[in-house]
Order: C-alpha cells, then sequence, then structure tokens
C-alpha cells in the first residue's frame, strides 16, 4: 500500500518485570528483547519507564539503533539523553498534563475576578488554532 510504516518495539520490563530483582537483570532482559525487536525489522526501541542513565546508555550501546524513552520523573535531562545516544522522546500524558494545569491556573484566576489579561494576551490565536486543524 506504499504507506511509511515506523515500528517502535516497546518493552515493559522496567514496569512490570516481575521476578527480575536481581542487579542488572532487568537491563539484561531488556536488552535480549531490543535485540529481537531488531533482528525482527523494528526501526526503534522503547523500554518503557527506564530511568537511570547507566542503564539508558548501556541499551544504546549494545543495541546499536534508535532508542526511545519517555519523559518522566528520574529521567536523566535532555541533553544528557541526547549525549549517550537517545534519539527520540515521547511525552505520554505530558501535554495533556501541560494544557490542564494550564486550564487549572485560568480557571482559578478568573474565580477570583483576574486573568483577563492571560486571555487577550495569548499568542495562541483562534486564526493560529484554524491554521493547525486544517493543515494537510
Amino acid at each position: 500500500m506504499n504507506v511509511p510504516l515506523f515500528i517502535n518495539a516497546r518493552t515493559d520490563v522496567y514496569v512490570r518485570g516481575k521476578g527480575m530483582d536481581a542487579p542488572g537483570a532487568k537491563l539484561d532482559e531488556a536488552i535480549k528483547r531490543g535485540a529481537a525487536y531488531k533482528a525482527a525489522g523494528a526501526d526503534c526501541f522503547f523500554p518503557l519507564a527506564i530511568q537511570d542513565e547507566g542503564d539508558i546508555k548501556t541499551i544504546v550501546e549494545q543495541l546499536q539503533m534508535p532508542v526511545n524513552i519517555i519523559l518522566i520523573p528520574g529521567v536523566p535531562e535532555l541533553n544528557v539523553l541526547h549525549t549517550i545516544g537517545v534519539r527520540r522522546v515521547s511525552l505520554g500524558p505530558g501535554f495533556l498534563k501541560i494544557a490542564i494545569k494550564a486550564m487549572k491556573n485560568i480557571a482559578v484566576k478568573l474565580q477570583q475576578r483576574e486573568g483577563l489579561s492571560d486571555i487577550t494576551t495569548n499568542e495562541i490565536t483562534s486564526d493560529y488554532l484554524i491554521n493547525l486543524v486544517n493543515k494537510k
């Protein structure tokens, strides 16, 4: 069908790795699964919830393929991830959380009869939204 496809192969070892309490067990299993995904044709490896900089670096070095990291508390800074070779990051529900926080903050201001300038000077205009929705 000539549709480009990007396979971001995910493993939940760091989330659901029951019985993998020995030091390095989750890392070893993640590398094993990543290698299998790579051999099967995956474009990227996504070890969900990995946080340790050393583990991330080892996975990048061992697999020699793009690695995706989800941005959660405890993950190294973006410049560190870039330096160790991470090529893709995901926000999960991060954008939604930021949007909800902004809506909550303006709702609190409105309850206090404040916030008009936050609304009227917002750089995200109606025209911007229309263009965003209508982009092809």
